[in-house]
Protein backbone atom coordinates (compact mmCIF):
# COMPACT_ATOMS: atom_id res chain seq x y z
CA UNK A 1 0.00 0.00 0.00
CA UNK A 2 2.96 1.87 0.49
CA UNK A 3 4.37 1.92 -2.97
CA UNK A 4 0.79 2.55 -4.37
CA UNK A 5 0.38 5.58 -2.18
CA UNK A 6 3.54 7.10 -3.73
CA UNK A 7 2.57 6.04 -7.10
CA UNK A 8 -0.70 7.80 -6.58
CA UNK A 9 1.33 11.11 -4.70
CA UNK A 10 -1.26 11.62 -2.13
CA UNK A 11 1.10 13.66 -0.54
CA UNK A 12 1.73 15.95 -2.94
CA UNK A 13 -2.29 17.11 -2.67
CA UNK A 14 -3.33 15.90 0.53
CA UNK A 15 -4.20 18.40 3.40
CA UNK A 16 -2.09 19.23 6.37
CA UNK A 17 -2.14 16.48 9.35
CA UNK A 18 -4.19 16.97 12.07
CA UNK A 19 -3.02 19.17 14.74
CA UNK A 20 -5.37 18.14 17.90
CA UNK A 21 -7.80 15.35 18.43
CA UNK A 22 -10.32 17.81 17.57
CA UNK A 23 -9.15 18.22 14.32
CA UNK A 24 -8.89 14.57 13.85
CA UNK A 25 -12.74 14.17 15.18
CA UNK A 26 -13.92 16.31 12.28
CA UNK A 27 -11.90 14.46 9.93
CA UNK A 28 -14.34 11.58 10.81
CA UNK A 29 -17.15 14.10 10.93
CA UNK A 30 -16.26 14.40 7.07
CA UNK A 31 -15.97 10.66 6.49
CA UNK A 32 -19.76 9.92 7.68
CA UNK A 33 -21.82 13.67 6.42
CA UNK A 34 -22.87 12.13 3.18
CA UNK A 35 -23.82 8.99 4.72
CA UNK A 36 -27.60 8.48 4.52
CA UNK A 37 -27.47 12.04 5.77
CA UNK A 38 -27.04 14.19 3.24
CA UNK A 39 -30.16 16.57 1.81
CA UNK A 40 -30.56 14.44 -1.71
CA UNK A 41 -31.61 11.29 0.95
CA UNK A 42 -34.61 13.41 1.85
CA UNK A 43 -34.91 15.80 -1.41
CA UNK A 44 -34.84 12.34 -3.46
CA UNK A 45 -37.12 10.27 -1.38
CA UNK A 46 -39.69 12.30 -0.21
CA UNK A 47 -39.64 16.26 -1.30
CA UNK A 48 -39.35 15.96 -5.03
CA UNK A 49 -41.65 12.53 -5.36
CA UNK A 50 -44.53 14.87 -3.37
CA UNK A 51 -43.95 17.46 -5.21
CA UNK A 52 -44.22 16.05 -8.49
CA UNK A 53 -47.57 14.50 -7.20
CA UNK A 54 -48.64 18.05 -6.28
CA UNK A 55 -47.86 19.51 -9.65
CA UNK A 56 -49.56 16.64 -11.41
CA UNK A 57 -52.85 17.46 -9.47
CA UNK A 58 -52.59 20.88 -10.07
CA UNK A 59 -52.88 20.64 -13.69
CA UNK A 60 -55.10 22.03 -16.02
CA UNK A 61 -56.52 20.26 -19.42
CA UNK A 62 -55.50 21.55 -22.04
CA UNK A 63 -54.75 21.07 -26.19
CA UNK A 64 -51.39 18.64 -26.94
CA UNK A 65 -49.10 20.47 -29.01
CA UNK A 66 -48.29 17.56 -31.07
CA UNK A 67 -50.92 16.40 -32.35
CA UNK A 68 -53.17 19.79 -31.89
CA UNK A 69 -55.63 17.04 -29.92
CA UNK A 70 -58.21 18.33 -27.43
CA UNK A 71 -58.95 17.11 -24.34
CA UNK A 72 -62.56 17.99 -24.36
CA UNK A 73 -62.18 19.80 -21.48
CA UNK A 74 -59.38 22.45 -21.84
CA UNK A 75 -59.22 25.09 -19.07
CA UNK A 76 -60.66 22.81 -16.55
CA UNK A 77 -58.52 20.83 -13.86
CA UNK A 78 -57.78 17.86 -14.53
CA UNK A 79 -59.48 14.57 -12.26
CA UNK A 80 -57.85 12.57 -9.95
CA UNK A 81 -56.33 9.63 -11.99
CA UNK A 82 -57.77 7.05 -9.12
CA UNK A 83 -61.47 8.31 -10.10
CA UNK A 84 -61.00 7.05 -13.74
CA UNK A 85 -63.10 3.91 -14.48
CA UNK A 86 -61.84 2.16 -17.59
CA UNK A 87 -64.33 -0.95 -17.26
CA UNK A 88 -67.43 1.59 -17.59
CA UNK A 89 -65.88 3.38 -20.40
CA UNK A 90 -65.01 0.09 -22.17
CA UNK A 91 -69.12 -0.14 -21.85
CA UNK A 92 -69.61 3.18 -23.69
CA UNK A 93 -67.61 1.91 -26.74
CA UNK A 94 -64.16 3.19 -25.24
CA UNK A 95 -62.36 1.78 -27.66
CA UNK A 96 -63.48 3.50 -30.38
CA UNK A 97 -61.16 6.57 -28.87
CA UNK A 98 -57.90 4.20 -28.82
CA UNK A 99 -54.62 5.65 -30.78
CA UNK A 100 -51.41 4.29 -31.06
CA UNK A 101 -48.30 6.68 -30.71
CA UNK A 102 -44.79 5.17 -30.81
CA UNK A 103 -44.88 2.06 -28.56
CA UNK A 104 -47.93 2.94 -26.49
CA UNK A 105 -51.54 2.60 -26.96
CA UNK A 106 -53.82 4.47 -25.62
CA UNK A 107 -57.02 6.20 -24.87
CA UNK A 108 -57.28 9.63 -26.98
CA UNK A 109 -60.27 12.55 -27.78
CA UNK A 110 -60.25 11.60 -30.86
CA UNK A 111 -62.51 13.74 -33.36
CA UNK A 112 -64.13 10.96 -34.43
CA UNK A 113 -68.05 10.58 -33.57
CA UNK A 114 -67.47 7.46 -31.91
CA UNK A 115 -65.24 8.89 -29.37
CA UNK A 116 -66.70 11.54 -29.18
CA UNK A 117 -70.05 9.99 -28.28
CA UNK A 118 -68.41 7.34 -25.63
CA UNK A 119 -66.82 10.53 -24.08
CA UNK A 120 -69.82 12.27 -23.66
CA UNK A 121 -71.89 9.39 -22.21
CA UNK A 122 -68.27 9.07 -20.06
CA UNK A 123 -68.58 12.07 -18.43
CA UNK A 124 -72.77 11.84 -17.84
CA UNK A 125 -71.80 9.28 -16.11
CA UNK A 126 -69.10 9.98 -14.16
CA UNK A 127 -71.42 13.24 -13.20
CA UNK A 128 -73.76 11.41 -11.88
CA UNK A 129 -71.43 9.34 -9.81
CA UNK A 130 -69.14 12.15 -8.27
CA UNK A 131 -67.63 14.75 -10.53
CA UNK A 132 -67.66 14.87 -13.91
CA UNK A 133 -64.78 14.05 -15.55
CA UNK A 134 -62.46 15.70 -17.80
CA UNK A 135 -58.75 14.89 -18.14
CA UNK A 136 -57.02 12.34 -16.02
CA UNK A 137 -54.42 13.66 -13.31
CA UNK A 138 -50.74 11.66 -14.79
CA UNK A 139 -47.87 13.12 -15.53
CA UNK A 140 -47.95 10.68 -18.64
CA UNK A 141 -51.44 12.36 -20.04
CA UNK A 142 -50.45 14.45 -22.82
CA UNK A 143 -53.51 16.70 -22.22
CA UNK A 144 -52.63 18.31 -18.61
CA UNK A 145 -50.53 21.34 -17.92
CA UNK A 146 -49.49 23.74 -15.26
CA UNK A 147 -51.28 26.84 -16.40
CA UNK A 148 -53.64 25.06 -19.37
CA UNK A 149 -52.72 24.75 -23.20
CA UNK A 150 -49.55 26.59 -23.63
CA UNK A 151 -48.45 25.91 -20.39
CA UNK A 152 -45.16 23.78 -18.74
CA UNK A 153 -45.41 19.85 -17.81
CA UNK A 154 -45.79 18.92 -14.41
CA UNK A 155 -43.37 16.44 -15.44
CA UNK A 156 -40.59 19.01 -16.40
CA UNK A 157 -40.93 21.40 -12.74
CA UNK A 158 -38.16 18.85 -11.45
CA UNK A 159 -35.62 19.60 -14.70
CA UNK A 160 -36.45 23.14 -14.52
CA UNK A 161 -35.60 23.62 -10.79
CA UNK A 162 -32.17 21.30 -11.23
CA UNK A 163 -31.23 23.40 -13.99
CA UNK A 164 -31.62 26.36 -12.15
CA UNK A 165 -29.49 24.96 -9.12
CA UNK A 166 -26.50 24.06 -11.41
CA UNK A 167 -26.78 27.77 -12.90
CA UNK A 168 -26.69 28.86 -10.09
CA UNK A 169 -23.84 27.04 -8.43
CA UNK A 170 -21.83 27.75 -11.41
CA UNK A 171 -21.63 31.45 -10.70
CA UNK A 172 -21.28 31.30 -6.43
CA UNK A 173 -19.02 27.89 -6.11
CA UNK A 174 -15.97 29.70 -7.48
CA UNK A 175 -16.40 32.72 -5.18
CA UNK A 176 -16.93 30.47 -1.95
CA UNK A 177 -14.27 28.78 -3.08
CA UNK A 178 -11.53 31.71 -2.96
CA UNK A 179 -13.12 33.06 -0.12
CA UNK A 180 -12.02 29.74 1.60
CA UNK A 181 -8.77 29.74 0.23
CA UNK A 182 -7.53 32.99 0.94
CA UNK A 183 -9.31 33.64 4.30
CA UNK A 184 -9.91 31.95 7.40
CA UNK A 185 -13.33 31.86 7.20
CA UNK A 186 -13.74 27.91 5.98
CA UNK A 187 -15.16 26.57 9.83
CA UNK A 188 -17.67 30.04 9.03
CA UNK A 189 -18.57 28.84 5.50
CA UNK A 190 -18.61 24.62 6.89
CA UNK A 191 -20.98 25.89 10.22
CA UNK A 192 -23.38 28.55 8.47
CA UNK A 193 -23.43 26.46 5.19
CA UNK A 194 -24.56 23.19 7.25
CA UNK A 195 -27.36 25.37 9.30
CA UNK A 196 -28.75 26.62 6.14
CA UNK A 197 -28.99 23.42 4.68
CA UNK A 198 -30.52 22.05 7.43
CA UNK A 199 -32.94 24.77 7.71
CA UNK A 200 -33.85 24.87 4.31
CA UNK A 201 -34.31 21.19 4.23
CA UNK A 202 -36.83 21.57 6.76
CA UNK A 203 -38.44 24.13 4.69
CA UNK A 204 -38.87 22.08 1.82
CA UNK A 205 -41.73 20.48 3.44
CA UNK A 206 -43.74 23.89 3.13
CA UNK A 207 -46.10 21.58 0.43
CA UNK A 208 -49.96 21.27 -0.70
CA UNK A 209 -51.77 22.01 -3.62
CA UNK A 210 -52.93 24.72 -5.57
CA UNK A 211 -49.26 25.75 -5.96
CA UNK A 212 -48.08 25.97 -2.33
CA UNK A 213 -45.86 23.14 -3.42
CA UNK A 214 -43.81 25.90 -5.35
CA UNK A 215 -42.48 26.88 -2.07
CA UNK A 216 -41.42 24.00 -1.00
CA UNK A 217 -39.58 23.49 -4.69
CA UNK A 218 -37.90 26.87 -4.20
CA UNK A 219 -36.54 25.95 -0.98
CA UNK A 220 -35.28 22.08 -2.31
CA UNK A 221 -33.32 23.68 -4.78
CA UNK A 222 -31.83 26.40 -2.06
CA UNK A 223 -30.91 23.37 -0.20
CA UNK A 224 -28.92 21.75 -3.04
CA UNK A 225 -27.38 25.53 -3.41
CA UNK A 226 -26.21 25.47 0.27
CA UNK A 227 -24.99 21.83 0.93
CA UNK A 228 -22.92 22.34 -2.20
CA UNK A 229 -21.52 25.83 -0.45
CA UNK A 230 -20.92 23.54 2.60
CA UNK A 231 -19.26 21.06 1.28
CA UNK A 232 -16.66 23.85 -0.13
CA UNK A 233 -15.84 24.40 3.81
CA UNK A 234 -15.73 20.79 4.79
CA UNK A 235 -13.75 19.50 1.59
CA UNK A 236 -10.40 20.82 3.17
CA UNK A 237 -11.02 18.21 6.34
CA UNK A 238 -10.16 15.12 3.83
CA UNK A 239 -7.52 13.21 5.40
CA UNK A 240 -3.70 13.95 4.81
CA UNK A 241 -3.67 10.02 3.73
CA UNK A 242 -4.78 7.85 0.70
CA UNK A 243 -8.10 6.62 2.23
CA UNK A 244 -7.37 2.63 2.12
CA UNK A 245 -8.90 0.34 4.61
CA UNK A 246 -11.77 0.77 5.85
CA UNK A 247 -11.34 4.39 5.96
CA UNK A 248 -11.73 4.73 2.36
CA UNK A 249 -14.69 2.17 1.78
CA UNK A 250 -16.63 4.80 4.21
CA UNK A 251 -15.84 7.89 2.33
CA UNK A 252 -16.64 6.11 -1.09
CA UNK A 253 -20.19 5.04 0.58
CA UNK A 254 -20.18 8.93 1.80
CA UNK A 255 -19.66 9.81 -1.74
CA UNK A 256 -22.25 7.62 -3.33
CA UNK A 257 -25.39 8.64 -0.97
CA UNK A 258 -24.59 12.46 -1.03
Amino acid sequence: MGNLCKCCKCHEWAASPDSDEQEKRERWAFWFAGFGSGPDTVNGTWWSVAILALAVSDSICGTNPTDQLRSGADGLACTPEAQWNETVFATFNGSSCTKTVGLQTAYHVLSNPDCQAAMTAYRAYSKAVSTEYTCNCSSTNPYVFLGGTGGTRPSSVLSYASAANNLVIAFILPVVGAVVDTTDKRRQVFLFGGVACAICTLLGSILGANMLWVVGLTFTVFTAIVYEIMFVGLAPYLAGKCFWGWGWIVWLCGWLSG
